[in-house]
């Protein structure tokens, strides 16, 4: 960890698909959380990162701290705030990152949701809207994060590693389905798509 170039935000535009704001902040957090806690890029599950929103900040985190789902080191727990933590395990450090969305309620702002709210633009106002997106790129990248960015100590445990289950079938569909998702529900072992199946069933 660490020995790799650092990815870019270019690098971070060409992983999520466009440029926008949501992936700018998730980009200066990204470089905000290696620099405190001394990482590269993970290879591993070296480097975690606990998210409290669903947006797109998450695709720069994936890409410059290398933590995803599928590793098992990016946690989603979406509570709809610009609150990020990340934790290196081979120091047990941590940082708890709150980005304030400072720009909003500005006259750009408002404009920009006027302009979203139209079901059709006319030229100019496409121009508009799509300026008016750059120049709030261009602001959370390169404004002190001082502005914006406070720091301060986890809250919490550092999460587990990821963990491995051993599988069981479900009586209903017979699919193999992860252990700890099992029920038994009238005398049957059901996985919880099938549980939804049954008389009283939720999920």
């Amino acid at each position: 960890m660490g020995n790799k170039k650092s990815a870019s935000f270019k690098d971070a535009v060409k992983f999520h698909g466009h440029s926008c704001p949501g992936l700018a902040v998730g980009y200066r957090v990204a470089t905000i959380a290696l620099r405190e806690l001394s990482s590269g890029r993970a290879d591993d599950e070296e480097f975690v990162a606990v998210v409290e929103n669903g947006a797109c900040g998450i695709d720069a985190i994936q890409i410059i701290c290398g933590c995803t789902a599928g590793k098992g080191n990016l946690i989603i727990r979406d509570r709809g705030k610009n609150v990020y933590t990340f934790y290196n395990r081979k120091t047990g450090k941590g940082v708890r990152i709150y980005a304030e969305p400072y720009y909003k309620d500005d006259d750009d702002d408002k404009r920009f949701i006027e302009l979203a709210k139209k079901d059709v633009l006319t030229d100019s106002e496409r121009k508009e809207k799509s300026e008016i997106k750059e120049r709030r790129i261009k602001r959370i990248l390169t404004d002190p994060e001082e502005k914006y960015i406070k720091l301060g100590r986890p809250v919490g445990k550092m999460p587990g590693t990821a963990r491995i289950f051993v599988s069981g079938r479900c009586d209903i569909c017979g699919e193999k389905t992860a252990e700890p998702y099992l029920k038994k529900k009238d005398g049957k072992t059901v996985c919880p798509a099938c549980s939804n199946e049954l008389p009283g069933g939720e999920e």
